[in-house]
């Protein structure tokens, strides 16, 4: 957060804000090249380093601005080609892309969410098909699939 006094750093807001992640092993050498950088930054800059042991951060070792790295992520998609979006909307293009073949609650744990049921809230819409799918799965466990491959085994019954 940036005050008037500059930055300022507060503690997550939940307690399953603060966690492991496993991460591919391409994540991992990404992230360990760029510590190598960010020491070779702390020498250049011995006499100025700030170190507030920051992942991403200037040369001197403060934060980056929010706006310097919306702007620099802006750049980024323009030279791959790809559709202008909010740095932010990475976040949201993980969790869909999971959701697709993950249970909610794994999901859920990822983000950081204190319950399921703040990820559902946040996602749940982007799970189109879901309902028939379900029924689908349930039919295969008791044993009454049809497995009828051109037309959907479902139908909506409205309950009251």
């Amino acid at each position: 957060m940036i005050t008037d006094n500059g930055f300022e750093f507060k503690e997550p807001k939940t307690k399953s804000s603060r966690r492991s992640l496993y991460v591919s092993k391409t994540l991992i050498d990404v992230i360990v090249a760029h510590k190598e950088r960010v020491e070779k930054d702390k020498q250049r800059h011995i006499n100025c380093y700030k170190d507030r042991n920051l992942v991403c951060c200037r040369p001197n070792g403060l934060p980056i601005y929010p706006d310097n790295l919306t702007n620099a992520f802006k750049k980024v998609l323009q030279r791959a080609g790809l559709p202008r979006i909010r740095f932010h909307d990475l976040r949201h293009t993980h969790a869909s892309i999971l959701l697709k073949t993950q249970p909610v609650h794994t999901v859920s744990r990822r983000l950081g969410h204190a319950s399921a049921r703040i990820t559902l809230d946040v996602y749940g819409h982007l799970l189109p098909g879901m309902s028939e799918e379900v029924v689908d799965v349930f039919d295969e466990a008791i044993g009454q699939s049809d497995d009828v491959s051109d037309e959907t085994n479902t139908g909506v019954l409205d309950v009251q």
